[in-house]
C-alpha cells in the first residue's frame, strides 16, 4: 500500500518533500591556490612570450622556405600555446572570483 492515507475511500496523496537547496558557501583559497594566484601573472606573461616568439618565427617568410618540414609542428605548437594562455586566463579569473567571494 502506498504511503498515502486512505480515509472513507478518499485518496489523499502524500505530502511532497521540500526540495533540498544546496547553498554553496564561499570557501577560502587553499594554500596551494593562494600560491598559484600569486604566481599566475608571471606564468601568463611567460606563456604569452612563448606565443609571441612562435608567431614571430612563423611570420618570417624565409622560415617556410628554409624549414618547411618543421612548419606544421611549429603551427601546432603555436595553437597549443594559445590554448594554454586561454586556460591560464580562465583559471586566473576563477581564482580571483573565489578570492573575492571569500572576503
Amino acid at each position: 500500500m502506498p504511503t498515502a492515507l486512505r480515509a472513507r475511500n478518499v485518496w489523499i496523496p502524500p505530502k511532497p518533500e521540500p526540495p533540498v537547496i544546496k547553498t554553496e558557501c564561499p570557501r577560502k583559497l587553499s594554500f596551494k591556490e593562494q600560491r598559484e594566484l600569486a604566481a599566475m601573472e608571471e606564468t601568463i606573461l611567460e606563456a604569452e612570450e612563448s606565443v609571441g616568439e612562435l608567431e614571430m618565427l612563423l611570420s618570417d617568410p624565409n622560415y617556410f622556405v628554409t624549414r618547411s618540414v618543421e612548419a606544421p609542428a611549429k603551427i601546432a605548437e603555436l595553437e597549443a600555446a594559445k590554448a594554454k594562455v586561454a586556460e591560464l586566463y580562465a583559471r586566473w579569473e576563477e581564482l580571483e572570483r573565489m578570492a573575492s567571494e571569500s572576503r
